[in-house]
């Protein structure tokens, strides 16, 4: 991508990359935005389609949306980096505080991490959490495709990470490792989400608690 400058509004890009099967699945892009000196904010994202070449079976949006959801209450479920959760009182059916511990490879925090998250669903839309402490957001978010003769079966997985960073400069080693780290977080989470989701169709997982 070239040395980075903090630019005054955002800057994007993507890349074409290719999946454990070969086959071409994501496309990868980038925002960052620095909206106060004081409180530079970056987004991270990566879209990858839900139903793409040789994935089998095919999942509807609905079944998806399943999935997605059961994620939201169920993330060491969903990702590697998660060790356990655990879902406290409801604030609304769409609204519930939860508790993550991480295990390994979580990018800027360590094993054995308790993150406290409020959880927010847009029902067919998105699950975001929020960090409590440090405001950082995680965004899954399922569309579908929007070129001309693409069918209902044409989704799309996007997986962003906001993350608000203190006292780092934009072109350092630490403001370069964030930038790659969190950016492989954000493609892995969006493949694997893909997987484990096709996964708990085949198990009759998607209704699960």
């Amino acid at each position: 991508m070239g040395k980075y400058e903090a630019p005054d509004v955002g800057t994007c890009g993507a890349i074409e990359t290719t999946g454990r099967s070969g086959h071409r699945i994501s496309t990868e892009w980038y925002t960052y935005s620095f909206p106060q000196k004081n409180d530079r904010q970056r987004t991270w994202g990566s879209r990858v389609p839900v139903n793409g070449q040789g994935m089998t079976p095919t999942l509807t949006y609905g079944e998806f949306w399943k999935g997605l959801r059961r994620g939201g209450r169920n993330p060491h479920d969903f990702a590697d980096y998660v060790a356990s959760t655990e879902v406290h009182a409801d604030k609304t059916a769409t609204e519930f505080k939860r508790s993550l511990t991480l295990a390994d490879g979580a990018v800027h925090s360590t094993r054995g991490t308790v993150l406290h998250q409020d959880v927010r669903i847009a029902e067919g839309l998105h699950v975001e959490a929020t960090t409590t402490d440090t405001g950082a957001k995680s965004t899954m978010l399922l569309s579908y495709g929007g070129a001309p003769g693409e069918g209902e079966f044409t989704l799309f997985l996007t997986a962003m990470y906001e993350l608000r960073v203190e006292g780092v400069i934009p072109g350092s080693p630490e403001a370069n490792a964030i930038e790659t780290n969190y950016a492989q977080l954000a493609k892995g989470a969006a493949i694997t989400a893909v997987e484990k989701i096709r996964l708990w169709k085949v198990e009759g997982r998607l209704d699960a608690p």
